[in-house]
């Protein structure tokens, strides 16, 4: 999973009071929902409620730091580039960032 499609994905909120399993739509299947609820637990889906804004900073070990860069990052076999800065966006708030070195 990539940073961008960790920030996209849905999300389930839960804490202690009140007890209550908040979701957004699309985060947990109906049936998962059923079994929370016959379980006795109390599921709310309702429309997003946060965002969140991500950086990445990969791991340069000695050893990769000094392999060249080849190929697209977006590939679907996706790993970070050693000493690449890689930043997300939630599109549940719509911004901008910017980066630099």
């Amino acid at each position: 999973m990539t940073l961008q499609e960790a920030v996209d994905a849905p999300r389930i909120h839960h804490q202690w009071l009140p007890d209550v399993l908040f979701a957004e739509p699309y985060a947990l299947s109906p049936d998962t929902i059923r079994l929370l609820v016959e379980k006795g637990h109390k599921v709310v889906v309702q429309r997003p409620w946060s965002a969140v804004e991500a950086i990445q900073f990969p791991d340069a070990g000695p050893a990769q730091a000094q392999q060249p860069a080849f190929g697209s990052d977006t590939l679907r076999l996706w790993k970070p580039r050693p000493g690449t800065v890689y930043g997300a966006n939630d599109n549940r708030r719509p911004a901008g960032a910017a980066v630099a070195p």
